[in-house]
């Protein structure tokens, strides 16, 4: 993760996005208007006009994320409606708006066009300072620093009175293709999921974060949280894009794993040895001697072809005491050490009459093209079962 964090750094100073960060408000002689934007004049007066509707929407659209491209440019924005007598018309209207090149994917900066917008909502209300002139005019540095932050690094930390502060993280790079979710699949958290939350984030993915635990499949976590299978779809591409979670097989004693070149470079990545203990070793009591990189090193060599992970544990049995196989092995194959080598069955001969969910699924599916683990997922037979039937079949 810090190899994968300091990357995104780098790409971040050389390829920020950011064009500029525009403070619009509804003027009650003029309408909508810019009030403060960075760069200065960044907007046209013509442009600004021609998207007053986008700027200071209906009520209908505030406090919702708003997308429009115009004019070679990406608009994201969220405005904020507070009504109150004090007020000229009863009505305080404003927006925040960050803007970015024409058709960029800016998911990952949704968040903090509106956690901009609701801190400066909040300290309106708090202590009317859009209303009073005299602290209105710090929303031009506030803009500024915002600005000049978030073009140099993922993060930003803005006073802005006494009270109120933004802090904005943006979430990791998002890569350019979503990932194609498989009902079997695994996914493994790339960082602490439950510490990066923020209450901006999509409800759905804040519900999910607990059950996404490196041990239920997709269509597990569907069940177990109630939620549909096209929604845990959906999201655990999101956290996949966002290289938060990596997608491995289930994990099973009976696996096969073949060992891969990749593994050489373990030996002198004195780094990626250390990150390897801390997730793979268990913890034991001070007099229980502690697991060290050869012998890290020698299990992940024992994955032969025709090796079951039984057998490596079978083989290895004092060593595997001192470690979580199942860690060891999620932790290989992300790092591209080891292989899963799937059974794929084929049906050579007719199932026979049996009227079960099993058989007539693999009246049509047994074509060598689909996995033993999405059979036994689509159908909730164990392994076994799949193999018993697959094996008499034939």
């Amino acid at each position: 993760r810090q190899e994968y964090m300091g990357a995104l750094n780098s790409r971040q100073n050389c390829m920020n996005p950011l064009r500029a960060i525009v403070f619009s408000e509804f003027d009650n002689i003029q309408g909508p208007i810019v009030a403060f934007q960075t760069p200065e004049n960044f907007l046209s007066e013509r442009l600004a006009d021609s998207i007053s509707d986008f700027m200071i929407p209906p009520p209908e659209l505030c406090n919702k994320i708003l997308s429009l491209n115009t004019h070679n440019m990406l608009l994201v924005g969220c405005a904020c409606r507070i009504e109150d007598g004090k007020y000229l018309r009863s009505t305080l209207l404003f927006s925040v708006t960050f803007v970015f090149p024409k058709d960029f994917d800016a998911r990952r900066w949704e968040g903090a066009v509106m956690q901009t917008a609701k801190v400066l909502e909040v300290a309106e209300r708090d202590s009317e300072f859009l209303f009073q002139h005299s602290s209105k005019q710090h929303v031009k540095s506030i803009l500024v620093s915002i600005f000049d932050q978030l073009t140099c690094g993922p993060s930003c930390y803005v006073p802005i009175d006494d009270s109120n502060v933004l802090s904005i993280k943006l979430p990791p790079f998002v890569c350019d293709q979503p990932a194609k979710i498989q009902d079997h699949e695994v996914p493994v958290p790339l960082a602490d999921l439950q510490r990066l939350v923020q209450p901006t984030w999509d409800l759905t993915i804040q519900h999910l974060i607990p059950f996404i635990d490196g041990v239920r499949f997709v269509k597990l976590i569907a069940q177990e949280s109630n939620t549909s299978l096209a929604r845990v779809k959906s999201t655990v591409a999101s956290l996949v894009q966002m290289k938060l979670c990596a997608l491995v097989d289930i994990f099973q004693f009976g696996n096969f794993y073949v060992c891969l070149p990749g593994l050489q470079r373990y030996m002198s990545d004195s780094a990626l040895q250390a990150r390897n203990l801390q997730f793979v070793a268990k913890p034991l009591g001070p007099d229980v001697p502690r697991v060290n990189p050869r012998a890290i090193y020698q299990l992940y060599s024992a994955f032969a072809p025709g090796m079951r992970v039984s057998e490596v544990c079978l083989q290895f049995e004092e060593l595997v005491n001192l470690v979580d196989i199942r860690r060891l092995v999620v932790f290989g194959v992300i790092h591209k050490f080891l292989r899963r080598v799937h059974q794929y069955p084929v049906k050579f001969s007719e199932l026979g009459p049996e009227d079960t969910q099993l058989a007539k699924y693999l009246k049509t599916h047994a074509d060598g093209t689909h996995t033993c683990d999405e059979i036994c997922v689509a159908t909730n037979q164990p392994m076994s079962v799949v193999q018993s039937v697959c094996t008499a079949a034939n």
